[in-house]
């Protein structure tokens, strides 16, 4: 399993994991998607480079709206909200060269994602506790994948113990102590059952691991005065050791194993890295304006020197660079609900734009017709169900009383692949007539939506119960 993988990798071949490691019982899978970094007060309106232009239109909120880039490919968001503010629901199109793609995804009050469905069928649905952990995720990839977790906590709000099983048959047990420190991982693999143990100082920092096997690694610290590491030592069976020293704000300053290779790091007075050194001859040197923006940076590597410079704007974002090997980048950028970053859609969506997503449409609906049409019904209700068509961005789905369709009593565009039609409008005993089409769409330059439909289905009929 990828983890345990990872984990003995870190452990034996990285000579400062412990000091940076975050614990799994922070929950970090669990990403809330109104997890906002709050410092962020610029947004990124357009950005070019050897390759193209991009450029694009945000909300008031600094949430991208609308990009379209230098080929003709362009992508529309539209976003609902809880009355608190938290995002309720995220509804994304994507227009390609030669396709149109969509995706909406659903969030809980707290901002986890719950379900989700795209273009082509797939859909994902998740689960989780008071605590914002997952404990049920489900899709329809392949065969079908399903997994369950489960968790303990400490009085204090931290996991304790952490549980998983899917449908692959593969679990883990994970173990954590009081301070969010992972003590003990099991899992199965191959038909044989795995651990590992980790011991920490009182520092939070591992200092042993050991596995099922009987190898093991040891780390030693030493501390300066405010809690930061200043020296680390580990080593292993296998004979492998490894030693890094810090500086008192926490930054590596020199790392060397027992392979004889070595790293040398100078910083400045804020923290920045001015010079990096190896034992093979490499080299590169960083210099910062006044505001501790990197400028340039020179270097030498075993293909030859390199450079790169840069530029910022009076606010620290950076609009130009440009490098030894002929990569260059440029950007514009304009506050969080200024007029600038609020520009409307129909101010930078091009006529070209729209001529492309139209053919594409157009295309893509073309001999699309709706498959596999089936109807059952109950007492005033009735079920419709048809094969999931991967090139219609949704359905035309119409009901009427004869079948001239002069008498319609349900006529409604979806997005799914099966209804339940009930009401009052739906009768006992009655005969109704139902057809579908299928339907793509492009935008028109103020990227307002227009349907283009398909050739109906054939029209079927069904008496309700």
């Amino acid at each position: 399993m990828k983890k345990i993988i990872s984990l003995i990798m870190a452990s034996v071949m990285s000579i400062s994991m412990t000091a940076s490691l975050p614990s799994l019982a922070e929950g970090e899978e669990t990403d809330n998607i109104n997890s906002v970094d709050p410092s962020k007060k610029y947004v990124c309106t357009y950005n070019e480079n050897e390759d193209g232009w991009e450029k694009y239109a945000f909300n008031s909120k600094g949430t991208e709206i609308y990009s379209e880039d230098s080929k003709g490919n362009s992508k529309f968001h539209k976003y609902t909200y809880y009355k608190n503010g938290n995002i309720k629901t995220i509804y994304v199109e994507n227009y390609g060269e030669n396709s149109i793609w969509w995706s909406k995804d659903y969030y809980n009050k707290k901002g986890y994602l719950t379900y989700s469905l795209t273009s082509d069928g797939y859909w994902q649905k998740q689960k989780y506790d008071k605590h914002g952990n997952c404990i049920f995720s489900q899709d329809n990839e392949g065969d079908g994948y399903s997994c369950n977790k489960s968790y303990t906590y400490y009085p204090n709000g931290k996991i304790k113990t952490e549980t998983y099983k899917d449908s692959n048959d593969e679990w883990y047990k994970s173990v954590y102590d009081e301070n969010g420190n992972e003590v003990y991982y099991e899992y199965y693999e191959d038909g044989v059952n795995r651990w590992c143990k980790y011991k920490y100082d009182s520092h939070g920092n591992k200092t042993y691991c050991e596995w099922e096997n009987g190898y093991t690694s040891v780390y030693e610290y030493t501390y300066y005065d405010n809690g930061k590491i200043k020296t680390e030592y580990s080593k292993s069976d296998n004979g492998w050791w490894g030693r890094s020293t810090y500086d008192e704000m926490g930054n590596l300053t020199y790392t060397v194993n027992s392979n004889g290779s070595w790293t040398k790091y100078l910083y400045d007075s804020k923290g920045n890295l001015l010079y990096e050194n190896e034992s093979d001859g490499e080299w590169q040197k960083n210099i910062y304006d006044s505001k501790g923006n990197r400028i340039r940076y020179l270097g030498e590597s075993d293909e030859g020197s390199y450079w790169g410079k840069y530029t910022y704007d009076s606010h620290g974002n950076e609009i130009y660079y440009k490098n030894s090997d002929g990569n260059w980048e440029k950007s514009k950028y304009a506050k969080i609900g200024s007029k600038k970053s609020l520009k409307p859609i129909a101010s930078i969506r091009s006529i070209s734009a729209v001529k492309k997503d139209k053919r594409t449409a157009c295309k893509a609906i073309k001999n699309s017709k709706v498959k596999k049409l089936s109807l059952k019904s109950k007492s005033k209700n009735i079920k419709a169900f048809w094969k999931w068509n991967k090139k219609a961005m949704g359905y035309k789905v119409t009901v009427s009383k004869d079948k001239n369709f002069n008498k319609i009593v349900y006529n409604k565009n979806l997005k799914k692949n099966v209804i339940n039609i009930d009401g009052k409008k739906i009768k006992s005993k009655k005969t109704y007539y139902i057809k579908i089409r299928t339907y793509s769409l492009y935008r028109n330059k103020k990227g307002k939506a227009v349907k283009v439909y398909s050739k109906l289905s054939k029209i079927k009929k069904i008496k309700v119960k």
